[in-house]
């Protein structure tokens, strides 16, 4: 049996709830080690801490228009 092409992008394209929507979120950054890298680079090569989370903040914005 076939779905029908429309019904399969509605389901792609659903939208979520609020809180299920915050829950995935958190979900996608903890599982994510996309801010761990830039952390360690950070402690490695003596960064203060304000100019980590410039550099992390930095990682996740090029790391979102990446995609």
């Amino acid at each position: 049996m076939t779905a029908d092409p429309e019904e399969s992008k509605l389901e792609v394209e659903q939208q979520v709830g609020k809180i299920q929507g915050l829950l995935l979120g958190l979900q996608h950054v903890f599982v994510s080690n996309v801010w761990l890298d830039p952390l360690f680079i950070a402690a490695m090569i003596g960064m203060t801490p304000i100019a980590t989370t410039s550099f992390i903040n930095t990682v996740f914005v090029v790391d979102c228009t990446a995609f």
